[in-house]
This record gives C-alpha cells, structure tokens and sequence, in this order.
C-alpha cells in the first residue's frame, strides 16, 4: 500500500505557531537585553554622578581642613618667630604662648618645649584651653618626657616645620588633637626647641555629617597612617567598622587610602552586610583621605520604578509583535502546505507528478518553479545515470579485453642458459596501457631483449602492441641489427597512421660467448647495469624519436662489451615515474641505489625488488600508468657448451 502524500509523524505544531513563538521570544529577548542595558547604563550614569558629588564633597572637606589647618600653621609660624634667635627663658616663652592663643581661635593649646641643652635643664611651658579659659601646665613635669613625644622628635629630626599624626595626648591636652611643631633657635642660631600649635579634631566628625549623602550613605577621614580620625555615623570606632571590599577586607580599603589613592570600589556595609560601592580620594592639604559608602538601595530606589514601567511597555510590544506574526504566518502558510504535499510525491519517486503552479513572483511561486525545476533534472538526471552506467559498463569490458591481450602477449617464459637468466613482470594501472616486454633467442642463438612503452590506453594501445610485437619478433628473429629493426618498424607503422600512436623501444642483442652486446634505443629510459663489484649505471643511450612517430627516422647501434657479471634491469617510466603522497618522484637515481643493493640478486628477485620499492613509495595510491620491469643476469661462460632451457 502506498502511503498517502499527508501521511508522517504527528505534528507538535503548525509554522504559524512556531513564528509566533519565535517572534515572542525573539523579540522578548531583545527588549530584555535592552532593558538591562539600560539598567547598567542607567546605574553607571548614577554611579558617575555619586562620583562626581563625593569627589565635591572631598573638596569641599578638604576646603574646610585646609583653612583651619592652614590658619594654625600661620600662627605657629609666626610664633617660632618671634622666639627665635633671642635669649629667653621659659616665663617669657608663657607670654608669647597666651597672646598667640588669644589671636587665633583655631588653636586649641600651643607649646615652646625647650631643649635641654639651650637652658641646661628640661622646660615646657604649655598652655590649652578648658572651659572659658586657658589652662597652664609644664610638660617638662608629672612624668611627661616630651622629649620622646613625636610632635617633638619630627620637627627636631627633620628640622623643619610638620604635622604629627593625629593622636590623643594623654598628659597634655587630653583630646584627640594633631601637632603642627616648628623648630627654633637661640641667639647663636643653634636649635633650642620646638614650638607646637595643636588643633583639637572633634570637629571633624561634625564636617562629615554636614556633607550631602544619599541615604544610607557614611563618610568617614583616616589619617596618614591608616587611624580613624571621624565617621559621620555616631558608634563606629576603628578601621574594622570600614566598608569591606568584596574582594577583601576592611584592612585593603585602609591601605589603598593610606597609599593615597583614588577609586570607586563594590563594598558593603559592615554592620548590616547591605551591597554598595565606597568611593574614596586623598585631601588637598594633607596626607588624610576621605571615603564615602554609598548602599545599592540608594540607587536602586531610583532605578527600579523606572524599570519596572520599561518593562510593562516593552512586554506590551512583544505580545502586539506576536499577534501580528501569527496572522501573517498563517497567510504564508497555506501556499506552503500545498508545496509541502508536491515535495512528498517527489520523495516518494513520483517524479511524473507535476507541481502545482502559483501565480506572482513572491516566495511561494519561485519555490513552486524551483521544486518543479528540481523534478525535472532529476528526471534528466536519472536517465543519465542510466546511460553512464551503461557506457560504463562498456568501458570496463574494454578494459578488461585489453588487460587480457596485453597479459596473452607477454612471455610465459624466458630463455636460460649458463651465462644468462631473465625475469620480468608487469604491473598495469587501472586505465591499461601498452607496456611490452620480451626475451628469445635469435636464429644464431643470441640473446634478443625487448621493452617498450606504447602511447595510449586501452583496447587501442592494446591492439598497437600486439601489431609492435609480432613485427619485432619476426625482425628480431633475423640477423638485422637492433637500429635496423627500429627503423624497419618505424617505416611500417608510421606510415597511414591514422590513430596518431606510437611506442618508445629499447632493443639489444648480446653474445654472451663473445661477451658483447649490441643495442638502439627509440625515446626509451635508458637501462640500469649493475657490475659484480656494486657499481649501477644507465646505458649510454642516445636520444631519438619513438617508433611510429615521423617516417624516415635513423636510429643508431651501441656496443657495449660485458664483465664478468652483471644485472640489467630494463624498465618503462612507470617505474621512474611513480609519485609519493608528498609529490615526490620516485627518479633514477632512487632506482640505482635500490640496484646496488641487488648486485648479487636473481633476476627474479631483483624484478621484485624494484615493484615492491615502487609500490612501498606511492603508498597505498592508485598507479597512474603501467610498471613493467626485465632483469637479465649476464656471467662469463666457463668454457663448455651451453645448453639452452625455457622455464
């Protein structure tokens, strides 16, 4: 029973439905792309804002710091001054203290610490306020080694004016408070001590809340060296209460401050554990830096709601862009559902059913055409394989015809005697051609060799052979000299040669009792001669035209006298001529060093030899032309009758 051009696996659902979907998601996701992207955008433009308000309210503090800072580094300066390069003690040092705390509110307490050397004995007259008043202590008294103390040693050591870090001065002041510290000198110029201004930092944590956060938010100053100097939100107390990088601790932020850099880094909060990002940058006047965490919820706050309506739009469009490709999918749909009932028959082998035509040149009608275009050369295309295959057919009994006559026109057999041995064997390639081979011995009992390589393939090679074979035999036969068969055989088959063919030849004739040989060559390889010592050499063979090619061609004898013993290894190009997978050519000289290896070898083995070599070398590919190869072993003879056998 022939199924039915509707029959198949049941559908999950029509292309109308599958456009539609592909549009929802499609579309879905290209407004969900754009909606994050418009989120992260919208969340860097916040993100640049808040840096752009914490990088002023850095400057702002820093304003604020500079004046106040800079308003008691004037002071102090102006008070080393006026007690350098004088003799005084430290009662006159007490007044110039008081007066210069009078005349800059800023300060909260001032020092001229003596050294011990300028007075002979330790002396710090300090006074600070308390209250409404000032308060006068000796810190040269009570155990207060100011000496040690670094608003002291700084100035000393560098001898130059410096802040000291913020500390609490316990015995002093007793307020967290930075020194600022000039050294000064006596009236021979020599160093007698240093003068300090101290400026208390309670008010630091006031500037901090005054600045303008997000909600949330929490400003915070670290010294120099890393110390807490104020927070904005009252209960935090040391650098572990900082925002945490995500990507470290409290302890990192604290060391990109304290290097004095600048940066927005994702942080969060180390109470609550809230995700933000603190945003941090040095001071102008000092080596302090500021910090300001700003949580997620704060730009969020904002960023949500929009979104959130974004959203509400963007899934309005979608559904709109859904309902529309469903109804123009099912539009398109029908033409393709007659279509796809043309392509079943086509399937199925019935290629004599037409397909339905369409009118217009939308998608519909050219697919139309093309299905019925694609009928059509199928059609031609199969009667052609039809007759391909027919003529194929026909060429492999060619083919096979002529592998058989070159195969019944070799030698089933060789002369042997005890001065000479041959052996030979052909190779052909898949295309037959006319490669020949021969061996007999003459009317006189010389010895009579043969090769050639016919131009062309199959039956028509073949049946030129055959024609070469049987006139080199009869000519080979008589007393005529290998030049004078070439050019007998020349003139026969050059002459009315139609077909164009012609055939390379080597011939020679050799008396092993006399030792000598006689051999012409007619555009064939020149032979391999191999003596008894190892020593492989081509024949010296001149260069001619082949046999059938021009009418009248002269072709000329070689002598060549034999040794003692020797190979020869007659060939055609299909030898030499072999190509590796690489491209390389297999050549002459790969077939002389191959024979200098077979000096002492049988004919037979030597035959072997050279085809196992060639076959080794194309590896594993097809020959592209026949490999005939002839070897004759040649001795002296002892001296006795020879007596002649055919294996």
């Amino acid at each position: 029973m022939t199924p039915s051009p509707s029959a198949g696996p049941k559908r999950r659902g029509g292309m109308a439905r599958r456009v539609a979907l592909w549009v929802l998601f499609g579309a879905g996701g290209v407004f969900a792309g754009v909606l994050w992207m418009g989120y992260v955008l919208t969340e860097s433009l916040l993100q640049e804002q808040v840096q752009r308000t914490v990088d002023a309210q850095v400057y702002q503090a820093g304003a604020e710091v500079d004046a106040r800072l800079g308003d008691a580094e004037a002071a102090v300066r102006e008070l080393a001054a006026r007690l350098s390069f004088r003799t005084l003690g430290p009662e006159e040092a007490r007044g110039a203290l008081e007066r210069t705390l009078e005349d800059n509110p800023t300060l909260y307490g001032s020092c001229a610490a003596f050294s011990p050397a300028s007075l002979g004995r330790p002396a710090a007259p300090y006074l600070f306020r308390r209250g409404d008043g000032l308060t006068y202590r000796d810190l040269s008294r009570g155990g207060y080694d100011y000496r040690n103390h670094p608003w002291y040693l700084l100035p000393q050591g560098l001898d130059q004016p410096c802040w000291s870090e913020p500390y609490f001065d316990e015995g002093g002041g007793e307020v967290l408070m930075t020194t600022f510290g000039v050294p000064f000198r006596d009236a021979q110029g020599r160093f007698a001590g240093v003068v300090t201004g101290d400026v208390a930092l309670e008010w630091l944590s006031d500037l901090l809340r005054s600045l303008s956060l997000p909600p949330g938010g929490v400003a915070f100053l670290l010294s120099g060296r890393g110390k807490l100097l104020a927070v904005s939100v009252p209960g935090l107390t040391g650098t572990e209460d900082l925002p945490r990088m995500r990507e470290g601790k409290a302890e990192d932020l604290r060391r990109r401050m304290v290097g004095q850099d600048r940066g927005t880094l994702a942080a969060e909060n180390p109470r609550t554990g809230e995700p933000g990002r603190v945003t941090f940058g040095p001071l102008p006047t000092n080596d302090w830096s500021l910090g300001v965490f700003v949580p997620r919820s704060a730009l969020t706050a904002v960023l949500v709601p929009l979104h959130r309506r974004l959203a509400l739009v963007a899934l309005g469009g979608v559904l709109f862009l859904a309902g529309a490709a469903l109804l123009v999918a099912r539009s398109v749909v029908r033409p393709v559902k007659v279509l796809e009932g043309a392509a079943q028959e086509l399937a199925l082998g019935h290629l004599l059913v037409p397909v339905p035509e369409f009118p217009g040149d939308d998608e519909p009608a050219r697919l139309a055409r093309a299905l019925e275009t694609a009928r059509k050369d199928l059609l031609r295309y199969l009667e052609e394989q039809e007759r391909d295959a027919a003529e194929r057919a026909r060429s492999r009994t060619e083919l096979d015809l002529a592998a058989r006559i070159q195969k019944g026109l070799l030698p089933a057999a060789f002369p042997r005697t005890e001065t000479f041995a041959v052996a030979g064997r052909l190779e052909a390639a898949r295309e037959v051609g006319g490669d020949l081979y021969d061996a007999f011995l003459d009317d006189r009992g010389f010895l009579f060799l043969a090769m050639g390589d016919v131009a062309g393939k199959g039956i028509p090679a073949a049946l030129f052979m055959a024609a070469v074979r049987t006139g080199m035999g009869v000519l080979g036969r008589s007393a005529l000299s290998p030049a004078r068969i070439l050019e007998r055989l020349n003139d026969q088959f050059s002459r009315d040669n139609d077909t164009a063919m012609f055939v390379t030849l080597f011939l020679a004739r050799v008396d092993p009792v006399a030792g000598r040989c006689v051999y012409a060559s007619a555009g064939h390889p020149a032979p391999v001669r191999v003596t008894r010592s190892g020593t492989a050499s081509l024949f010296d063979v001149a260069p001619a035209l082949p046999v059938g090619a021009i009418p009248g061609t002269a072709y000329r004898d070689e002598t060549l006298e034999l040794g003692e013993e020797e190979l020869w290894v007659l060939f055609t190009d299909g030898v030499t001529e072999a190509f590796s997978p690489r491209g390389e050519l297999f050549g002459v000289p790969r077939l002389e060093e191959l024979l200098r290896s077979q000096k002492a070898a049988s004919p037979e083995e030597a035959v072997d030899r050279v085809v196992e070599a060639v076959v080794a070398f194309e590896d594993g590919q097809d020959p592209s032309d026949d490999r005939a190869v002839l070897a004759v072993r040649l001795k002296a003879p002892d001296g006795g009758t020879e007596t002649v056998e055919r294996l």
